[in-house]
């Protein structure tokens, strides 16, 4: 299903049901709008006075049943909107559309949190779908990150009305796509995380138009269990070190060089501040947990960043929730946000723990384009590689 942008759309005197991607304040009394709440007002006030009116509907499962952050979110799109933003309740309710079809040009309606119907959400639930149809006359898709998913107030609802994308869901897909596009060159990756299975459509799509990819994380033990090394307590899953080595034998034949650590953090314990030891990549003992790459790796891999021209940069490459094994990624972080700030790099980022480690390094501000949208990014990067095909380096078309 292909939906233009709403901006795009003549928006006079209808009602749009925005899906948005909103977090309840986590602070109480918290007067400030976040930066969801921001991004959402700046492309819906302009078609709010084009004669608009808007119906919201957002889902935080960390805020089930919060009457008073939901006021303060109210509160504050009304603040950075320039309107008051009055609350309704779910979906289904008859109230809740009788209040949305009494909207009036440059009206706002804020639903109750959609955590009290999950599971008919992520069912894709066509009862569901069809209430948040009746809400209105245009479904606006701003959530990003559930773009991979089939669900009631997403993708069931636009089946029902005329379907569009919001401008943070636009611009998302835009940044994305124009930087995976680009002919600039080299091109690296650092490609972590935990499993290999959840980056291989990634990597896959990264042969052949990516110069180097610097591995980490399960990633890189799942090819380092393929080459023979002992992984100890961290051992891959036999069908992530068999689709390794699938890949590895890819990567070969496209030219792209994969990186593999040389030395590695292990531990004995799985905890924060364990003692750490150093190690060569094919020396883990049976009762050691590998939690990051070592500081040789690390050398390494800073090295060949200094030399990109883009960089994406998705998965952490240790234990993030368990420092100081996260201080290799922060690190990393810190290496990219630096060279694009000097001007020497694009930078794209995404993936929730991704997001999380350029938090901690303070970088959040560096880097050239940070995705929200969490595992949705990753499929649609891959998406993007798979239909756009850049040149590496040699001048060749990948």
């Amino acid at each position: 299903m292909t939906r233009p942008p709403v901006t795009s759309l003549d928006v006079a005197g209808r009602r749009l049901v925005v899906r948005a991607d909103l977090r309840l304040p986590a602070a109480r009394g918290k007067k400030a709008p976040g930066s969801d709440v921001v991004a959402l007002a700046d492309w819906l006030r302009p078609l709010l006075h084009q004669g608009a009116s808007a119906t919201i509907l957002f889902r935080d499962a960390r805020g089930a049943g919060t009457e008073a952050a939901e006021a303060t979110l109210a509160r504050q799109l009304g603040k950075a909107l320039g309107v008051t933003v009055r609350r309704t309740g779910l979906p289904a309710a008859d109230a809740t559309r009788a209040a949305a079809l009494a909207l009036g040009p440059g009206d706002v309606l804020l639903s109750a949190n959609l955590s009290a119907v999950a599971e008919a959400d992520d069912g894709d639930d066509p009862t569901l779908a069809a209430a948040v149809a009746a809400l209105g006359d245009i479904h606006v898709d701003d959530a990003f990150a559930l773009s991979d998913r089939r669900m009631a107030t997403t993708t069931g609802a636009a089946a029902l009305m005329q379907a569009s994308l919001g401008g943070r869901h636009t611009a998302e897909r835009a940044a994305i796509a124009e930087f995976l596009s680009a002919a600039a060159a080299p091109a690296v990756a650092v490609v972590g995380g935990g499993t290999l299975a959840a980056r291989a459509d990634l990597l896959k799509a990264l042969l052949g138009t990516f110069d180097t990819i610097c591995l980490g994380g399960g990633v890189a033990n799942a090819f380092l269990a393929a080459d023979g090394a002992p992984m100890g307590r961290s051992a891959p899953r036999p069908r992530d070190v068999e689709l390794a080595r699938k890949l590895a034998r890819q990567a070969r034949q496209s030219g792209t060089t994969l990186l593999l650590p040389t030395d590695l953090v292990i531990a004995r314990e799985l905890r924060p501040n364990a003692r750490k030891q150093v190690i060569a990549a094919d020396a883990c003992p049976p009762e050691g947990f590998i939690l990051d790459i070592g500081p040789q790796t690390l050398r390494e891999y800073q090295g060949e960043l200094a030399e990109a021209r883009r960089i994406l940069f998705t998965g952490p490459v240790g234990a993030v929730d368990l420092p100081p094994f996260d201080r290799s990624s922060c690190l990393l972080a810190r290496s990219i946000g630096e060279l694009t700030r000097a001007d020497l790099c694009h930078s794209l980022a995404g993936g929730e723990a991704t997001v999380r480690i350029i938090g901690l390094a303070g970088a959040g501000e560096d880097f050239t384009h940070i995705s929200t949208g969490g595992d949705a990014f990753v499929r649609h990067a891959a998406s993007c590689l798979a239909t756009a095909r850049p040149r590496r380096s040699d001048g060749k078309a990948a």
